[in-house]
Formats: C-alpha cells, sequence, structure tokens
C-alpha cells in the first residue's frame, strides 16, 4: 500500500464511492483500515491516488472552453502534470463498503466519478507545510474569500489535510450555511516535497492571492490585492499548547467517526 515518494510501485486498487460531506477526507474500507492502524501512521495521512483507465484528473468547473489566451495563460502557471497523482488527505475514517468514499465535491474538484478506478497509494514522509499559497478558481469564489476570510483561517484545518501545489479544493465558509463551498487552488507550499504534496498543521502560515481572470498567481506569497492570514492555522498565542493539542484530537476524533 505504501509506495516510495518517487510515486513508483505499490498501491492498492479500489473503486470511487462519492459521498455527501462537507469536508476534504476520504474513508476507506475495513480491512484497509485495519491494515494501516497496525502501521500506527502519522494523520492525516497524504494518500496519492492514480486513476486508471484514463479517468480523473479533471476538474469539472474548468472544463468548459476557455479563450485561447486564458487556456495559454493557465497551462503556464500550472505546476500539475496531465497524469499526476491526485492527493486526498485520510484521518481514520471508515467506510460502509468495500470503495474509497469521496466528498461529492473534492471528487469533482479532482474529476472523479462514482465507479472509477483508482491505485492508492500512502505518502507517510510528506512533510508538514510551513507555508501554503491559494487562490480562488473563479471571481465568485473570491469574493466569498473577502467575505469569509477569518473563517478559512479557522476552519480550513478542520475540513481539510492535505493540499498538493496545481490542485483545487472545496471549502465550505461556516457563515454560508447549507450553501455550495467555494473552490482554492494551491499554488504554492513550502518545504518542497516530491509530487508537491504537504500535509496542513497548527503551525502552518496561509497566504491567500487574489482571483485574477487571466493566468493565476503562482507565488509563494500574497499577491497585491490578496492577503495574508492574520495567525496560523493553529489556535491563537494565547492559547495553551495542551489546548491545542486536545483542539487537534477532538478534530481527528471527529473526522474518524
Amino acid at each position: 500500500f505504501e509506495a516510495g515518494e518517487g510515486g513508483g510501485g505499490g498501491g492498492l486498487e479500489l473503486a470511487v464511492r462519492l459521498v455527501n460531506d462537507r469536508r476534504c477526507f476520504v474513508a476507506l474500507p475495513n480491512s484497509v483500515v485495519a491494515s494501516l492502524n497496525a502501521l500506527s501512521p502519522r494523520l492525516p495521512l497524504p494518500l496519492a491516488l492514480i486513476p486508471q483507465g484514463g479517468g480523473g484528473g479533471r476538474n469539472r468547473r474548468a472544463a468548459a472552453p476557455a479563450p485561447a489566451a486564458a487556456t495559454a495563460a493557465a497551462g503556464a502557471g500550472s505546476s500539475r502534470q496531465l497524469n499526476a497523482p491526485l492527493f486526498v488527505a485520510w484521518a481514520g475514517a471508515k467506510g460502509d463498503s468495500h470503495d474509497i468514499e469521496i466528498p461529492l465535491a473534492l471528487a469533482d474538484c479532482l474529476g472523479l466519478s462514482d465507479g472509477d478506478v483508482v491505485r492508492v497509494t500512502a505518502r507517510p514522509m510528506a512533510p508538514v507545510a510551513t507555508t501554503v499559497a491559494v487562490a480562488p478558481e473563479a471571481e465568485e469564489d473570491w469574493e466569498a474569500v473577502m467575505a469569509s476570510a477569518g473563517d478559512i483561517e479557522l476552519s480550513l484545518l478542520k475540513q481539510c489535510g492535505v493540499v498538493a501545489e496545481g490542485q483545487t479544493f472545496p471549502f465550505w465558509p461556516t457563515r454560508g450555511g447549507a450553501g455550495a463551498a467555494l473552490r482554492l487552488k494551491t499554488t504554492g507550499l513550502t518545504p518542497r516535497s516530491p509530487g508537491g504534496v504537504a500535509r496542513l498543521g497548527l503551525e502552518t502560515e496561509l497566504h491567500v492571492a487574489p482571483w485574477t481572470p487571466s493566468a493565476p498567481p503562482t507565488a509563494t506569497t500574497a499577491s497585491p490585492g490578496g492577503y495574508t492570514m492574520g495567525r496560523q492555522l493553529g489556535p491563537s498565542r494565547g492559547e495553551s499548547s495542551a489546548a491545542a493539542a486536545a483542539a487537534a484530537a477532538a478534530t481527528a476524533a471527529a473526522v474518524a467517526a
């Protein structure tokens, strides 16, 4: 199940089952969970998904034809190759089937459909990001980001455990009730790692660049007009380390449930 950091070899083929969940964590079959728990991996555990048979990897919202100039600019700014693995996070959840269960909005960002078959490998050596730069995928996402900046800072760790450079993920503002998720694209992260994947942690700093109608920002710091979160994704400086650990444990327990 575990692959080398270069992505070669190993893996387990699983079918995709779409589920309704307002988080970006996946669930695995009971038999796979039992095997992983015996290894006591650090959670959240990044998983690399390689679609079998040519499916997957296409962002559906971005699938509509675009002007030639915009298409060329987007291609120049993207860091994800066509056949690059797709990355998701597992935080201990058991599924109700023999499939890998993926939240619908996340699968839509990854271009995966119900019934697709993916080869799944673990990336246990993926680092915790020190900084992550993101940009909204569309103008409406930027408007939502501006309206819920503090919400992203406070809630991102509860919704998303892994990011990959060039990959889009959904975020649900808590103030939006049952509304649609906004979509953010990871444009850069440090430290660099094979596959451009990293975990989010309490000390990760998040930088948000503004939406632009031409080329997406690719810098690892906020562009003019964007902003840097006022603090890290973890607790405020006034919180004790014990409180931080308790909060992290509560989040992992909620995901696993």
